[in-house]
């Protein structure tokens, strides 16, 4: 029994010493496309050792959303209007997973995203005439510009901090692979610029999807990826 535990172990050293040989400091190189909540993306990736992967690549997410009947005031006359609202996400990453078992594809990630501020963009579907007039938007009031419309944008930090947890390789020991990712993005809070911005605790939160999306502080993001190993 002794020598058969002195040679399993041997085995799995050397099993972990070839590990170890073949993925390397960037020896090799895997290339990855994903769906999730960032958007679609692509990433190059490769090993630092056999339990430490590195990942650079790009994701966005883009699409329009249009809020019906939000409130105005133009000089006392009150009305509403359609607000169009454009999702506005792109941002480049570099991430870190760390394997902390060796039979397993369990990770844990950290990294960050950099890339754009202006998550969301809006403005009035319609030009609206009059003078000193605002739009509700979310909890805010945007004044009009000289043409009728109210442009505004939810703004976050360019530099968004990233901790996930995961399942797979970047980097497959076979040539193709799947992963799957879980994890926040740290935005910090949210602010809404536009003209004339004013802040007002309103009876109608006029819209709606931007007053979510001015809330949210920390974004959750999965991701599917499907990775394949150039060499």
């Amino acid at each position: 029994m002794l020598t058969l535990l002195l040679t399993l172990c041997g085995l799995q050293d050397a099993s972990a010493q070839k590990r170890v040989r073949e993925f390397g400091l960037f020896n090799h190189l895997g290339v990855g496309a994903s769906i999730g909540t960032a958007g679609f993306g692509v990433e190059l990736s490769a090993p630092l050792t056999d339990f430490l992967q590195v990942r650079a690549g790009y994701s966005g997410l883009s699409g329009t959303y249009t809020e019906k009947d939000v409130a105005y005031n133009v000089m006392g006359t009150k009305g509403k209007t359609d607000v169009d609202a454009k999702l506005n996400m792109g941002d480049v990453s570099l991430l870190f997973d760390a394997y902390p078992f060796a039979k397993y594809t369990f990770h844990v990630t950290a990294g960050f995203f950099y890339g754009k501020e202006k998550a969301v963009k809006m403005h009035n579907s319609e030009p609206i005439s009059g003078a000193n007039g605002a739009l509700e938007v979310g909890e805010y009031l945007v004044g009009f510009d000289r043409d009728g419309y109210a442009h505004a944008a939810v703004q976050v930090n360019k530099f968004k901090p990233y901790l996930g947890i995961g399942f797979g390789h970047a980097v497959p020991r076979k040539r193709v692979g799947v992963s799957l990712d879980m994890g926040l993005q740290f935005w910090g809070k949210p602010s809404l610029y536009g003209q004339t911005v004013e802040s007002r605790d309103l009876d109608d939160k006029g819209d709606k999807f931007v007053d979510i999306i001015s809330r949210i502080a920390v974004y959750p993001v999965i991701t599917l990826r499907f990775n394949g190993r150039i060499f």
